[in-house]
């Protein structure tokens, strides 16, 4: 039983090696355009609002991109020159939809026609979600 439990965990493992993922429209005024993600010396960027594909190390590598969130401002009461802000949490700093997993061929499909410049449907995306 260990060893089929095994070859599913690698099937999965496998499964799970490329996928497809959307950046939302701006939330700030000073969010970029383009995003520029590197792993491992490989660099992607991705436009907003368009399907990407990319593999599983961009999406972990996304998930641990994280910025401060501070509180509000206050000042302090001995000196109202100096202002101090306490980091309360922190936030995905490029947030991301992951619209799904799919197979090393759809991934080399989808990435020379991005690389081309086309852009992805999404219905042609939902056809080969696995």
């Amino acid at each position: 039983m260990g060893a089929a439990a095994a070859r599913r965990d690698e099937v999965q493992a496998k499964k799970r090696e490329f996928a497809v993922i959307r950046f939302p429209g701006k939330i700030r005024k000073t969010d970029p355009d383009i995003i520029s993600i590197g792993v491992n010396g490989e660099k992607i960027r991705c436009k907003r609002n368009e399907f990407i594909p990319v593999r599983s190390a961009f999406i972990e590598a996304l998930r641990n991109a994280k910025e401060p969130v501070v509180e509000p401002e206050t000042l302090d009461s001995t000196n109202p020159m100096l202002r101090r802000r306490k980091v309360v949490d922190f936030a995905q700093r490029f947030p991301f939809e992951l619209v799904g997993w799919i197979d090393e061929e759809a991934y080399q499909n989808f990435r020379a026609r991005t690389l081309a410049g086309e852009s992805l449907t999404e219905r042609e995306i939902y056809e080969r979600i696995g």
